[in-house]
């Protein structure tokens, strides 16, 4: 019977939530409109052409042998750290340098070629929330250098900690045979777009949510902001009129995070995945990386 009530009133709260959002869109429409224009705006010129050209390369790379040739190389250290099969040392490679959510996007390439289990492309999420380094360091470019650098190799190394905290996590390696596929490149590109479409919606969907707030501190619009989408948040950073160091701060727990926007993403790409286990993780990798960067300061 409580289940029962708590199923109702949820229903009603998720209907009364959309109808109130629905009247804030009536009344402000030029604040959604700019929201869409900007956060547009962003992803052509920042995610577009960091996201784009990897995301076919590296379809090319799963695609043909020569992923075989990889990660027999490099695969087997990776191995013995993180008790995964070789093919994890492409996914948290791949993920230094583009980050997430195409750590998912290169997670869903190898799950189709059956090179990993389900259970292997859960345990890889848990530590591959890694970001593209350039765009990282643009965003945070109202810090110096040094300290842009500090903040990125803090989530790296919490990653890491995290990726051997669940090493023995339950995990099945599977006897892959590796099948060489004719390579389709009108398909490749298809899959690339509609990757990177679905990312913007999420972007715009998550930011106007938070500019159609009634929220008038800049600080915790900036908070919540960044628990949802974390690329506009660490754009609005550098106008926060508050102590360097905490902007710090924030920068770390909203990238070890990663946002319910990037959350949503990867789901949308592994719509199986374990997510109550990826959500532990992120919150395990912002004590860790809180950790990690007073250490790093002292």
């Amino acid at each position: 019977m409580k289940t029962l009530i708590y199923f109702i009133m949820k229903n009603k709260l998720i209907k009364i939530t959309i109808i109130i959002f629905f009247i804030l869109i009536l009344i402000k429409k030029d604040i959604m409109y700019i929201t869409i224009y900007k956060t547009t705006l962003l992803w052509f010129k920042n995610i577009v052409p960091n996201l784009l050209p990897m995301f076919i390369i590296t379809s090319f790379i799963v695609n043909s042998n020569l992923i075989i040739n990889i990660c027999n190389i490099f695969g087997k250290l990776f191995n013995k750290l993180f008790n995964t099969s070789i093919y994890g040392f492409f996914v948290y490679s791949l993920s230094l340098f583009t980050g997430c959510p195409s750590n998912a996007k290169y997670i869903k390439d190898l799950l189709d070629n059956n090179l990993i289990s389900s259970l292997e492309s859960d345990k890889l999420l848990l530590f591959t929330t890694n970001y593209n380094p350039l765009l990282i360091l643009s965003l945070l470019s109202f810090f110096n250098k040094f300290i842009s650098i500090k903040i990125l190799i803090t989530i790296i190394i919490s990653n890491i900690i995290v990726g051997l905290i669940y090493r023995n996590r339950k995990n099945i390696l599977i006897k892959s045979v590796y099948n060489n596929k004719n390579i389709n490149i009108p398909n490749i590109i298809k899959n690339t777009i509609d990757t990177l479409i679905m990312i913007l919606g999420t972007l715009i969907f998550f930011n106007i949510i938070v500019n159609l707030l009634p929220i008038k501190n800049k600080l915790i619009k900036n908070i919540l902001n960044g628990f949802l989408e974390i690329t506009t948040a660490l754009n609005n950073l550098k106008y926060l009129n508050i102590n360097l160091y905490l902007k710090e701060i924030l920068s770390v727990i909203y990238l070890s995070f990663g946002g319910l926007s990037i959350h949503m993403q990867i789901k949308s790409i592994l719509p199986n995945m374990n997510y109550k286990s990826y959500l532990k993780s992120r919150i395990l990798a912002i004590a860790i990386s809180i950790i990690i960067f007073l250490i790093l300061t002292w």
